[in-house]
């Protein structure tokens, strides 16, 4: 998209920033409207216990027992000491301190002007928690700005503009933003982090690594599961680095190399510093720090078993998060181009057409959804450190898109105003989505609608049924006679995460006895209990029976406050269960209607928990039925007698006969090899000087090897002469057509660089000669005191020489196959089918082999760090020299 006015850049600029504001405030109210949704009722599981700890912190009496994590009163970890204590119980805080320390300092800050409209203080138990989701909303809009600022830096201001709006208008941020649970606050830090990685990358300014690092150390204080951020500033220092080696001159590239990784460990710094300062405890009491990290990571990697988590259990990693996104969390227009323009950025990439500052986002962005994608557990809120970044690359696509089609329709003579409608439509649908969902916030909560409804209904003195895990109904109101003791209401609670057992048939039967109505607060648990089919069959029954009203009790009354716009309501019950359970769950009411006898109870649950698997997860059931299955032995599928008979390696009498000839035959296969990869080597180490060229005979033995052993292991041809042959002539084909491809630039080189050619061609006959010297006088490899493994490896060497397929069989394991590393013997058994000489002639030349390919190929590190691609090839000729004497010589020299 182009600017409405290209002759006024200044007033294009003022109305860009207007437009900027007008976003901002849409998304101020969409986040700040009606704090008090749930009236005082912490429907927010996280954000209740937030709100406990935040009201306990106190600065200390004194200030000796502010770094003793034992006694400190701003101890998360810790509850403040009570009278007859002199330390504080542990508990758990797995959130950071630093947004928790920030809520309670602007809660009292506040309290020193003012207080709550309806009293009390505003960093009380009822108010802090508002202050805390006034600032999520806040720093939500702050990340808005960021994300401008960011896309107008990689792309433009357009993209930048339309970035922001669409984040404004993104539910998911919307949602989080009503939280106080620092989802939002660790967004922006983790934006800011990237944007000033970029600037980073893209100017090499020293300030923004310092605000690159201390915004790093702010995002992981907020929430450790930030600290792949780091990765944003790693990439940035990189990619510095590269340019310093490319564009300083000569002596003045190794300086400002050794520079940039000065910075690197500044940013480091500066994000641990920033951590200790605003977590503290994090390292006073570091324990207590670690076992709340070990028991997050069981938690989302499903070693442990949370009831709460076991909504995620059989979900398909990456496709799940992906489709929540963009279902509920986005929207189906913003979700798919926000994934498709991931995905067009990451083919950018790949393609090595991505901006500098592109690598340093996706630097961050795709390790976290790639290791964030593959968890067990996955809440949606996990992904709102990277949603701003997905919702930029779609604004990016979107312009694209529009560019092209507003192209496109010039040439058909279609007013060009049409392209505009794509991110318009895109832009306004995602609006839509986002007023109706937030009129959820404007309506009251379904609990408290359903304490109404229950208080007004259900006569006092009642027994309700409520399940465990989840809030109990009634609430208590802010209202006269409002609460579930001015009613004499009594609960009794359903175990249902329990296993099935008779004894829990039990339970549930005696509660639903005694009960008068059953009430469910919530989707909970009757949508993740079905998710474990073999560990709940009773219990899948039972909420089966409840909803047909089959076990006596019938549906009186639902509560649902759906996302809703113009008499359109978009039911989101099957919504990720964190996107419905907080702030518009669907309460549901049971009345009694006739009790069940002995027998009827028997005869719709009797026996059904037979056959359920305490503790089933699904992965442990696979694991008990791999069990039951019966085993793999190490036994071939057929003896060896029976396999077809492989001799095809002692073809060449006369180099066997002969040293000479093996030395020579051995030294001419490699030359092979190495002149069927060259054309590849050339192509595939461009950025090496001499196109690293003494690679070639490594890279030809391992594909052709490979080539051979993956064919053989697949049974689709055997391990025998002809086949290594075919290898060859493919390996050669693929260079070929290479080099036709690459045409005269290739002769070229082979001209230019002759000189280096017959160098490196000198140095490995000469490695390779030597070692051969060492050999003979030698040949026994056998350590006269320390003995070795050599007859072993022999051995192995001929079974693999004689085996037609890979395993190959076992020679000290009559009819089994091979159980133990064998690939290195394995090379070696291609040379010698390949000359055709002895084995025990080609396992003593497979060690000069060895050596002398080290010392090329060390000699080829060592001269790449001596010079740059493009440089006369002379330079660092014999001081790459020093690698290989390192390496292959003077680190040997210790060795019997």
């Amino acid at each position: 998209m182009r600017a409405p006015t290209r002759h006024n850049p200044g007033r294009s600029q003022t109305l860009i920033l207007a437009a900027l504001l007008l976003v901002l405030i849409a998304g101020g109210a969409l986040r700040l409207n009606r704090l008090n949704w749930d009236e005082y009722q912490h429907a927010h599981p996280d954000e209740r216990h937030i709100t406990m700890v935040a009201i306990s912190l106190r600065w200390p009496d004194r200030l000796s027992t502010l770094l003793d994590p034992k006694r400190s009163t701003l101890n998360p970890f810790r509850s403040p000491p009570r009278d007859d204590q002199s330390v504080g119980e542990p508990r758990a805080f797995t959130y950071g301190h630093f947004p928790l320390y920030t809520m309670v300092l602007v809660a009292r800050g506040l309290d020193l002007f003012s207080h709550p409209p309806d009293g009390g203080a505003w960093a009380d138990y009822d108010h802090v928690n508002l202050v805390g989701r006034a600032l999520s909303g806040l720093f939500d809009l702050a990340t808005a700005a960021l994300l401008f600022l960011l896309g107008r830096r990689l792309y433009d201001r357009w993209v930048g503009l339309l970035g922001a709006a669409l984040l404004a208008f993104a539910v998911t941020h919307i949602q989080l933003s009503h939280y106080a649970a620092f989802d939002a606050i660790m967004a922006t830090w983790v934006v800011a982090t990237v944007y000033f990685s970029v600037r980073l990358a893209e100017e090499g300014r020293p300030r923004d690594a310092v605000a690159a690092g201390l915004c790093a150390g702010l995002a992981i204080g907020s929430l450790v599961r930030s600290a792949p951020v780091l990765l944003a500033p790693a990439a940035a220092v990189l990619y510095r680095m590269a340019r310093a080696h490319q564009d300083a001159p000569g002596k003045a590239a190794p300086r400002e190399v050794a520079r940039w990784v000065q910075w690197g460990l500044l940013i480091l710094v500066l994000a641990l510093l920033a951590f200790a300062l605003t977590n503290p405890y994090s390292f006073l009491e570091s324990s207590a720090f670690l076992r709340n990290m070990e028991e997050q990571s069981a938690m989302v990697s499903g070693e442990a078993d949370f009831p709460f988590t076991r909504q995620y259990r059989g979900t398909v990693p990456y496709l799940y998060q992906i489709e929540q996104q963009v279902k509920w969390g986005m929207g189906w227009p913003l979700g798919v181009f926000a994934f498709a323009g991931f995905a067009w950025v990451v083919g950018r990439a790949l393609l090595r057409r991505a901006r500098p500052g592109e690598w340093v986002m996706l630097a961050w962005v795709v390790p976290y959804f790639a290791v964030n994608g593959i968890f067990m557990v996955k809440f949606m809120r996990y992904m709102i450190i990277i949603t701003p970044f997905l919702i930029l690359m779609g604004a990016y696509l979107l312009v694209l898109a529009t560019r092209w089609l507003r192209a496109y329709l010039a040439a058909i003579r279609v007013p060009a105003w049409a392209a505009y409608l794509l991110p318009g439509g895109v832009l306004l649908a995602t609006s839509l989505y986002a007023v109706a969902f937030a009129g959820i916030y404007t309506r009251e909560h379904t609990w408290i609608t359903a304490s109404r409804w229950i208080y007004e209904h259900v006569p006092d003195g009642s027994v309700l049924a409520v399940e465990h895990w989840d809030d109990e109904l009634p609430k208590s109101l802010r209202e006269p006679d409002m609460n579930p003791g001015a009613h004499q209401y009594r609960h009794v609670t359903l175990p249902l995460y329990e296993e099935d057992t008779p004894q829990k048939y039990e339970i549930v039967k005696q509660a639903l006895r005694q009960a008068d109505y059953v009430v469910i607060a919530s989707n909970r648990l009757y949508r993740s209990i079905p998710r474990l089919p073999k560990r709940y069959p009773m219990t899948i029954r039972y909420y089966d029976l409840l909803f047909s009203g089959q076990l006596g009790f019938q549906r009186v009354a639902t509560f649902t406050s759906r996302p809703r716009l113009l008499g359109l309501e978009i039911v989101d019950d099957d919504a990720d269960e964190s996107f419905t359970v907080y702030d518009h769950p669907k309460p549901i009411v049971f009345q009694k209607v006739r009790d069940l006898s002995d027998e009827e109870w028997w005869a719709l649950l009797g026996n059904s928990w037979e056959g359920a698997i305490p503790g089933w997860t699904g992965d442990k059931e696979r694991a008990r039925e791999e069990e039951r299955a019966p085993k793999k032995t190490l036994l071939l599928d057929r003896p060896v007698d029976e396999l077809p008979v492989v001799d095809d390696f002692r073809w060449n009498r006369w180099a066997s006969r002969s040293t000479v000839l093996a030395v020579v035959a051995w030294y001419l296969a490699l030359a092979v090899l190495g002149a069927a990869a060259l054309p590849l080597t050339y192509v595939l180490f461009r950025r090496l000087r001499m196109r690293g060229y003494l690679f070639a005979r490594t890279l030809g033995l391992l594909l052709v090897g490979y080539l051979n052993w993956l064919l053989a292991s697949l049974h689709l041809t055997q391990n025998r002469l002809f086949t290594l042959w075919l290898c060859i002539l493919l390996v050669a084909a693929i260079s070929y057509r290479l080099a036709r491809r690459e045409g005269a630039a290739f002769r070229q080189w082979l001209r230019e660089g002759k000189g280096f050619i017959l160098f490196g061609e000198g140095l490995f006959a000469a490695a390779y000669l030597a070692f051969v010297g060492v050999r003979i006088l030698n040949p026994d490899l056998w350590q006269p005191w320390n003995g070795g493994e050599k007859s072993m490896e022999f051995a192995f060497l001929n079974a693999i020489l004689k085996s037609p397929y890979f395993p190959p069989y076992d020679p000290y394991f009559a009819h089994g196959y091979m159980n133990y590393y064998y690939y290195g013997q394995y090379l070696t058994a291609v040379l010698i089918k390949l000359t055709g000489i002895t084995p025990s002639v080609g396992f003593n030349l497979a060690v000069p082999t060895l050596f002398a390919l080290t010392v090329v190929n060390a000699y080829t590190v060592a001269y790449n760090l001596l010079g740059k691609v493009g440089e006369d090839w002379r330079k660092g000729l014999y001081g790459g020299l020093l690698g290989p004497l390192f390496v292959a010589v003077l680190g040997n020299l210790a060795t019997p």
